[in-house]
């Protein structure tokens, strides 16, 4: 683990939580501490950044912690498997076009993330997380092969995630699971032996947690991510009599079972609007699309990491039209041109936000980027594409103290 900086920038300014205007101070502190940060340090959050849920956000893409919430270091945390990118809103498993490659070999090597041993595509070869286990290269044919001559091992499993794992049995899987937490039984999926389940960065048993206290699920969507054999989804889920906005990421093992169960249940964030994710449900996140409109995998990847590495000025690549949702909260346009910008000038040693694990749907252009976000937030951020440039971002976060339970 990271310790945590001493700098200068660990002493965030504060702002009132919401609805007021950004003061130019705190402006300059945003642009020094990013500027600042190419040393591997992550920075703080500027206490109650943002407004309200019709404010744009102030940070770049997201929102800010809430005025009560501690600017603690967002301190990197390795061991995130990469999740699965969350697909548009049919439940149903969506077939693939016949011919489409399903995964992209990666350019570089391959980043086995510590903790969860998942593979997921290398940019120029960097590891996405620190400590992780070894690196093996995506193979051709979307096969992973090994580095070194080990296999990928898939962290609490122990297996490969392997060529068997399709975009119908992932899916199949995430169904599952939603039932199994309305009917508040285990018995209704199928777990592996060792599986591994948090909520909110917690380690629970299964069918404790929200598991006790769902309903049917109102809304979902999907990532399939066939190479590393996971899933990423956002949803919308009653929780007792509170409608929730719920993250969800599953690993399944070479067996068809799943071997991982990550969990966000949002209970504080400044923006938190279920509705809205509902509402978003007419949005075409998980239609499949042609094989020559598919993203290769490291592209895709590279998108993400240099947004989250360089935030809030890693912004490059972005549709003009693009908007975004975090918790089911609209802040607006993706780039707002002041605070979230795009530096096409790469900066390799910059990590305000690191990168801890990838889902990535190469057959549908979602790619998920999992991360502690400024404040202490468990984040994933879900980036729709559309002809080579991000159409959507969703965000889905809650505070969890600079834990992911995946340490």
């Amino acid at each position: 683990m990271p310790t945590r900086s001493s700098h200068r920038c660990s002493e965030t300014p504060r702002v009132a939580a919401r609805g007021l205007p950004i003061a130019l101070p705190l402006l300059l502190w945003i642009a020094a501490c990013s500027s600042n940060n190419d040393g591997g340090t992550t920075t703080n959050p500027a206490q109650g950044l943002g407004g309200s849920p019709a404010t744009p956000a102030a940070t770049a893409g997201m929102s800010a912690p809430t005025g009560g919430a501690a600017a603690t270091t967002a301190t990197a945390t390795a061991g995130r498997a990469t999740p699965a990118a969350t697909a548009g809103s049919s439940s149903s498993p969506t077939t693939p076009p016949a011919g489409a490659a399903g995964t992209t070999a990666a350019a570089g090597s391959g980043v086995a993330a510590a903790g969860r041993g998942s593979a997921t595509a290398g940019s120029g070869g960097e590891p996405a997380a620190s400590g992780g286990s070894a690196a093996p290269a995506a193979g051709s044919g979307g096969a992973p092969s090994s580095a070194g001559g080990g296999a990928m091992a898939s962290a609490g499993s122990g297996s490969s995630a392997g060529g068997a794992c399709t975009r119908e049995a992932l899916r199949g899987a995430v169904d599952a699971f939603y039932e199994a937490l309305a009917a508040h039984s285990t018995d209704k999926v199928m777990l592996a032996a060792n599986v591994k389940y948090t909520e909110n960065a917690k380690t629970l048993m299964p069918g404790e947690g929200v598991w006790k206290t769902a309903g049917m699920v109102k809304f979902k969507r999907t990532a399939a991510d066939t190479m590393t054999c996971q899933t990423a989804t956002e949803s919308v889920i009653p929780d007792g009599s509170t409608d929730r906005v719920y993250g969800l990421r599953l690993k399944l093992d070479s067996a068809g079972k799943i071997s991982e169960i990550e969990g966000i249940l949002v209970t504080d964030y400044i923006l938190i609007m279920p509705a809205g994710l509902v509402n978003s449900k007419n949005d075409d996140w998980e239609t499949v699309l042609p094989a020559d409109k598919q993203m290769p995998r490291e592209k895709m990847q590279a998108v993400m990491d240099k947004y989250l590495k360089e935030f809030p000025s890693g912004a490059c690549g972005f549709a003009d039209t693009c908007t975004r949702l975090e918790d089911g909260g609209s802040v607006g346009k993706c780039v707002d041109g002041s605070l979230v910008t795009c530096n096409m000038m790469d900066r390799p040693n910059s990590n305000v936000l690191k990168p801890l694990n990838h889902v990535i749907d190469l057959e549908a252009g979602i790619v998920v980027g999992f991360t502690i976000f400024l404040g202490g937030y468990d984040d994933f951020h879900l980036f729709k594409m559309r002809d080579g440039k991000v159409a959507q971002v969703h965000a889905v976060l809650t505070q969890t103290n600079n834990k992911t339970g995946w340490e």
